[in-house]
């Protein structure tokens, strides 16, 4: 189980999130990052699980990857950020802690 914990100070704001493996996500960063640091065209594209995913494939497809032609994977990212749940953490009488959703 993994928490991002989100802090701002200027605001003495403190939020925590339930974050879920995504494999998908994973790879695919992991696959454009490597292109990235080769320099290398994409000559293949495995990612069709949601239409931003095939739009980027579209994009990238014959090319290599810059800010511009990774629209779309901001716009999937989004997508999954809204499923990711904010986490409180109620202390308890014996002084441990327990999650709410």
């Amino acid at each position: 189980m993994t928490f991002l914990h989100s802090y701002l100070p200027e605001k003495d704001v403190s939020n925590f999130f339930y974050i879920a493996r995504n494999d998908l996500l994973i790879n695919l960063i992991k696959d454009i990052t490597d292109h990235i640091l080769y320099n290398k065209v994409f000559v293949e594209w495995h990612y069709d699980e949601h239409p931003h995913l095939c739009k980027l494939g579209e994009e990238l497809f014959g090319n290599t990857a810059t800010f511009q032609r990774l629209r779309y994977l901001r716009s999937w990212v989004n997508v999954l950020a809204k499923d990711v749940k904010q986490v409180a953490f109620l202390k308890v009488q014996n002084d441990s802690f327990i999650d709410e959703y």
